[in-house]
């Protein structure tokens, strides 16, 4: 395993999904669980992680992808069918690369806890302005966006300003289509009206996916006044949540600017 800014989430995933195998016994886990762990101690202890920032070539984010299933899947009965992107095509922000890469991980988990699914088909492609993420399974199908289990890959994609949609018909399985934007989004947030300067600070960085520590220490404020003016933010644009408080005023925001 290379080490990366999505290692510490591959190794938690790695080892839910050891703890949880139907086809080892609670010992036989318990030992692959712990060897996962220390193997990726070292690989964290012995590897520089790469950046958050810069490019990486599509074609070597699906391969790493393809490295990180063989860890999710080793002990679990469940058949991929890999498409990976053409060579050659336009290079991801290691932001979207990771983000794509942590959703796939996500629905995989989901469909090894669901036994009606034995096969999953993951192709990504890329149409020069962003990366398209197709995750379709031979489950019971019936499955509905607003299911509690697609929450937090719904988040994780609108982190990166991206859409998804589910085709889910039952005794078909579902197919998930996901739109990976490769740029930052073009709108801002100067349109909006009854924000003060520094709430249009704070929410420009939200809508980037900053955390309330990375925004404090990117504006030299304490973390207690982002929390404030996060707060604030979300009482005035009716939301509970961070994404939906990035998705809300980029909505409004692209309204006024038409």
């Amino acid at each position: 395993m290379t080490s990366n800014s999505e290692t510490p989430m591959i190794l938690l995933q790695s080892v839910l999904a050891v703890l949880r195998s139907g086809t080892l016994s609670d010992k036989a886990a318990r030992v692959e669980a712990e060897r996962i762990a220390s193997d990726g101690v070292l690989t964290l202890r012995n590897d520089p992680p790469k950046s958050r920032g810069g490019i990486e070539p599509v074609d070597s984010a699906f391969r790493e992808l393809e490295e990180e299933l063989a860890t999710l899947v080793r002990h679990e009965v469940l058949t991929f069918d890999l498409v990976p992107p053409p060579e050659g095509g336009r290079a991801l922000p290691v932001s979207v690369a990771n983000a794509a890469r942590d959703v796939v991980r996500q629905l995989v988990l989901i469909s090894l806890e669901d036994h009606d699914v034995s096969r999953v088909r993951i192709k990504w492609d890329c149409d020069g302005t962003n990366l398209l993420v197709e995750f379709r399974d031979d489950g019971a199908g019936g499955r509905e966006r607003s299911d509690d289990i697609f929450r937090h890959v719904s988040e994780r994609i609108e982190r990166t300003s991206g859409r998804w949609d589910v085709n889910s018909t039952a005794g078909w399985g579902s197919l998930l289509n996901i739109v990976f934007p490769l740029d930052e989004p073009r709108t801002t947030v100067e349109e909006l009206d009854g924000l003060t300067d520094a709430q249009r600070e704070v929410l420009s960085l939200v809508i980037q996916g900053k955390t309330n520590a990375e925004i404090a220490s990117h504006l030299h404020l304490s973390t207690n006044t982002i929390k404030y003016h996060v707060g604030n933010l979300m009482k005035k644009f009716k939301v509970t949540r961070r994404t939906e408080l990035a998705v809300q005023s980029l909505t409004r925001s692209r309204a006024q600017t038409r």
